[in-house]
């Protein structure tokens, strides 16, 4: 028989004063107070199929706190969570999950007052109306999205297009342990990754509605875009896993500073041209544009659309990060379809890949099926430069 633990009265406090810490992050923030009983009503009670479906999944749990340029400590995760927001409050024809994981509270605090141990946080819009905030423990899941998945599975309504997005560090390819800070020795790569995204994937009734929504000839695969802002997204181990449940992929080859990629084209999904070129105008910025139009019957969304949203994606994280960051800047669209001969044999070893010479490790992948946008450093021995590949080869 164990020994029971003995808690001094000092312990104890502390352990209380974690736990009352914990609760407090359980409440809503003064502008995100929960819909009133007849609007929730309501909200889930509408069975109509909604647009799209959009999940943020941010990772909070490791070190993203950075100076910007007026010197103030910011977190790159919270600014991610701020932009998912302003997304998922403008989308009127669809759901938005946020998913923010972020670390654990003591576990002594949290065994002893049998707290589930809090250390996600998820909030869900739907037709651009809050439909809930709450906390969520990741203890008892494992590293690829267990928890949310469970979470995405109770609430989701049914929607034609899917669209994931991910926040945080590099994703190592393989033998990831120590990535959140709150379980050091769980594992979390490229293969947590891609079981975490086929876990969000709609039922089988869901994916022959996104089927019937491509054109003819279209791979009608669970998700229509995926974004991946990490550093290092692009090699071809990370497209070829995500490829299987993805038709277009964004990502990073090279390293991403960390205020992250901008999906705020999301909103044309529900408004056209009209909200996001407002939105950006609020930012001094103007909207890229490549024809993209949303339709009244969701179920006749094209390809050829959502390439056009994918595109603007792309070009908007370009013109933010360009002006945001004097470092190098690369952000990479990856059709998958395109890619298909290539992502169905990447280079098969990645311990051979880490010893390639620079130019080995870039150019290990094809120019077709990819459009790369790339800005030189503004410093240093590369700032010359002018152009790069859109895959990078060197990973662990």
């Amino acid at each position: 028989m164990k020994a029971r633990r003995q808690f001094s009265l000092s312990r104890l406090a502390g352990a209380a004063a974690a736990v009352l810490s914990l609760a407090a992050c359980a409440s809503f923030p003064e502008k995100m107070q929960p819909p009133g009983a007849d609007e929730a009503r309501a909200l889930q009670a509408d069975t109509s199929r909604l647009g799209f479906s959009l999940v943020y999944l941010v990772h909070g749990d490791a070190g993203y706190a950075y100076h910007d340029e007026s010197g103030h400590l910011r977190g790159a995760d919270e600014d991610a969570v701020a932009g998912a927001t302003e997304v998922a409050k403008g989308s009127t024809e669809g759901e938005v999950f946020i998913f923010h994981q972020r670390k654990s509270a003591s576990y002594a605090a949290a065994s002893l007052w049998h707290h589930g141990g809090a250390d996600g946080f998820l909030t869900q819009y739907r037709r651009g109306r809050l439909l809930r905030a709450e906390t969520y423990s990741r203890r008892e899941s494992g590293m690829d999205f267990g928890a949310e998945t469970a979470l995405y599975r109770r609430y989701a309504a049914r929607s034609t297009l899917h669209f994931f997005a991910y926040y945080g560090h590099e994703i190592p390819l393989r033998e990831g342990a120590g990535y959140s800070s709150s379980y050091p020795d769980r594992n979390f790569s490229v293969v947590e990754l891609q079981r975490g995204l086929h876990g969000f994937a709609p039922d089988s009734n869901q994916a022959g509605a996104i089927a019937d929504a491509r054109v003819p000839g279209a791979a009608g695969k669970p998700f229509s875009l995926v974004v991946l802002s990490t550093c290092r997204g692009g090699t071809p181990e990370t497209i070829s896993a995500l490829s299987q449940d993805a038709d277009f992929v964004i990502a990073s080859p090279a390293d991403l500073h960390l205020s992250y990629f901008d999906t705020r084209a999301f909103l044309e999904l529900s408004h056209g041209e009209s909200t996001p070129r407002d939105s950006l105008a609020s930012h001094g910025e103007s909207a890229p544009r490549d024809g993209f139009a949303p339709r009244n019957d969701t179920a006749l969304y094209a390809n050829t659309n959502l390439r056009a949203l994918a595109r603007d994606i792309t070009r908007q994280s370009f013109r933010r990060l360009k002006e945001n960051t004097q470092t190098e800047v690369t952000v990479a669209l990856y059709d998958v379809e395109a890619l298909r001969p290539f992502l169905a044999h990447p280079r098969p070893d990645p311990d051979r890949n880490r010893y390639l010479g620079r130019a080995e490790r870039e150019n290990c992948g094809p120019d077709t099926g990819v459009e790369m946008l790339y800005q030189p450093p503004r410093f240093g021995k590369d700032k010359d430069r002018s152009a790069r590949s859109a895959w990078e080869c060197g990973g662990s």
